[in-house]
């Protein structure tokens, strides 16, 4: 549970989570993989999974009307030619 709930929680890196569980990065691919429905199926089960799946702008403001602005972290990278 601990493994799964970092993951979601922080996103490190496959070869960060194996080092912090003593796995290798392609063992920590799989378990994330195994993981991440299993706890989706069972909190969907709970009721407890965020009941929005926000796809436009207009959704979000209409979901938040107390939200005036919205901020996009965006960074541009020159490149690769």
């Amino acid at each position: 549970m601990l493994f799964i709930l970092l993951y979601l929680k922080c996103y490190p890196t496959y070869d960060l989570q194996g080092l912090l569980f003593g796995l290798d990065r392609t063992r920590v691919c799989r378990w994330v993989k195994i993981l991440l429905p299993v706890l989706e199926m069972t909190l969907g089960r709970e009721c407890v999974l965020p009941a929005r799946q926000i796809r436009s702008a207009e959704e979000f403001f209409r979901a938040f009307p107390g939200v005036k602005d919205v901020f996009i972290d965006g960074t541009e990278r020159p490149g690769l030619c």
